[in-house]
């Protein structure tokens, strides 16, 4: 291999630490449980699917300061697995460990909310289903 064929990557960690957990904060004071989806909104913010917390999280672009925008913990080690949802607004919403996340060109958040077997939306301060399990709610 030539000299002029190497490129020099730099990898960094703009924001969570060595530990799982639960916390909003700025960079490294921030905790994710297993963030497994990420997506750009047009503001250049990093939108993450955090599987066990079971929360849609952002990033800061210009900040680094992780805010929660829907859902969060709750399951505490031996609690049941049983599906829990609900459509509501993104404060009181309920995920099941989102896996993936996209943002569409009017900055809707498209979440696939994976144990309760839904594609959702989150669309301003409301979070909706729109595909899925709908008949069965």
């Amino acid at each position: 291999m030539d000299e002029k064929d190497v490129a020099i990557v730099m990898v960094s960690t703009v924001a969570g630490g060595d530990n799982e957990g639960y916390a909003d904060g700025v960079a490294d004071e921030a905790r994710f449980w297993r963030p497994t989806g990420l997506a750009l909104d047009s503001a250049g913010d990093i939108i993450v699917a955090d599987f066990t917390n079971s929360a849609i999280r952002k990033i800061g672009r210009h900040t680094w300061k992780v805010t929660t925008i829907a859902g969060g913990p709750r399951l505490q080690p031996n609690d049941s697995m049983e599906v829990e949802y609900a459509e509501a607004s993104i404060d009181t919403a309920i995920f099941n460990c989102p896996t993936k996340v996209l943002v569409d060109k009017d900055n809707n958040i498209i979440v696939s909310d994976n144990n309760n077997h839904r594609i959702r939306m989150i669309c301003g301060e409301n979070v909706h289903t729109i595909a899925g399990m709908i008949e069965d709610d």
